[in-house]
């Protein structure tokens, strides 16, 4: 098996999923946007071809090992409660066949900051709440280490006191970590920069969109692998959030780099620029493109959104297509839209740099096929 990396067609939302090839075929979902059944065959939901790539534990139950919520916007968590499980293991029904998120990577930042012209959904809710959960499950068991099913990870941290008691669980913007469900993976080591502590923003960026969290992952092929797959996600952080990384990290860019990105915000305008896109009028700010323009040698950007169309749409906007197709284009690279393919888009993972599998759905179907590729990214 390969590692790999597949974006899944789920209209203007997110919903990635990360396999690795370490031994135990760790997953990582990063959001999720599943979507009710229609007999409308081009609005696919994602939930039959997710299934159909998570393990399975002894008990037949599919799993994630991990599951991130960049942020608590509904087209970053539609199914949460339909399709997965939020409650202790002992309360999993064997009928249900939803899946176990058996460690969550979730920071309080992104919930405080929210407005409060705008109420949580119920799937954001719940997420919460099964955080909060697992959260004081630690704290009240000091002595015990959680099992799968109560793990949880504190991403960005949180206002003073209310980390008390579970510091250990804390992963600071600007940390570096490899640690999955409690144990040291070789396959991944992951950049957290963002959320952002308070003092380091102002009143424009601690919103929800300007909390959501931003992971440049490092992903290997093999164990030993020297050279490895950088992949870039953030949620909807918008443009101030990206010109305020940029000033933290353009004197160490190798923190922004990435073979891969997924577009914030479905390709919005809102990530590149604060004015308005207006017909072409509004400007793109430079550091914020800076800081999205990190790409290595042959690098792909893949927006998850609906088809872009030249109209007044946002997201996703035509200008912003442009601007990431420029950046592509300097790197010998290219630009893909989920909702102008008929599968999922999906990447190998190699040491050479994130290889498209042009067939998906063959490759699922045929044992042990490998797909028709293409020529993988070089690293610059």
């Amino acid at each position: 098996m390969t590692g790999k990396i597949t974006h899944f067609r789920v209209d203007n939302g997110d919903m990635t999923l990360i396999t690795l090839d370490d031994k135990d075929k760790t997953t990582i979902l990063v959001d999720c946007n599943i979507c009710e059944n229609t007999d409308d065959e081009d609005d696919r939901d994602g939930r039959d071809e997710l299934l159909a790539r998570l393990p399975r534990d002894r008990s037949n139950r599919p799993y994630v090992d991990v599951m991130v919520l960049s942020h608590p916007d509904q087209d970053h968590c539609r199914g949460l409660i339909s399709e997965f499980h939020l409650d202790p293991l002992s309360e999993y029904d064997e009928d249900g066949e939803k899946i176990i998120i058996r460690e969550m990577w979730s920071s309080p930042l992104i919930f405080r900051r929210r407005c409060e012209d705008h109420p949580l959904c119920e799937d954001a809710s719940a997420w919460n709440t099964e955080a909060k959960r697992r959260v004081n499950w630690f704290r009240n068991n000091k002595t015990a280490q959680p099992a799968d099913g109560d793990r949880a990870l504190i991403l960005g941290g949180d206002e003073p006191g209310h980390i008390d008691g579970v510091e250990e669980l804390v992963i600071s913007a600007g940390t570096v970590f490899n640690q999955v469900r409690g144990k040291t993976n070789d396959f991944i080591s992951v950049r957290l920069l963002a959320p952002l502590p308070a003092e380091e923003l102002d009143e424009e960026t601690l919103d929800k969109n300007h909390s959501s969290i931003i992971m440049q992952m490092s992903l290997a092929a093999t164990k030993n692998d020297k050279t490895r797959t950088l992949y870039l996600t953030g949620g909807d952080a918008a443009a101030a959030i990206w010109k305020k990384l940029w000033s933290k990290y353009k004197k160490d860019k190798g923190a922004l780099e990435y073979d891969l990105m997924l577009t914030p915000h479905h390709c919005s305008w809102s990530v590149i620029s604060s004015e308005a896109y207006d017909g072409g009028k509004g400007k793109p700010d430079q550091d914020a493109l800076n800081a999205l323009g990190e790409i290595r040698s042959g690098g792909t950007i893949v927006s998850s959104s609906k088809t872009i169309e030249d109209d007044d749409d946002d997201p996703p906007c035509f200008g912003a297509k442009k601007e990431y197709e420029k950046i592509a284009a300097g790197a010998d690279g290219s630009f893909l839209c989920t909702a102008d393919e008929s599968e999922p888009i999906e990447f190998n993972i190699t040491g050479s740099g994130p290889q498209r599998v042009e067939k998906v759905k063959t490759a699922y179907i045929s044992a042990g096929s490998t797909g028709v590729v293409s020529t993988p990214a070089k690293h610059g």
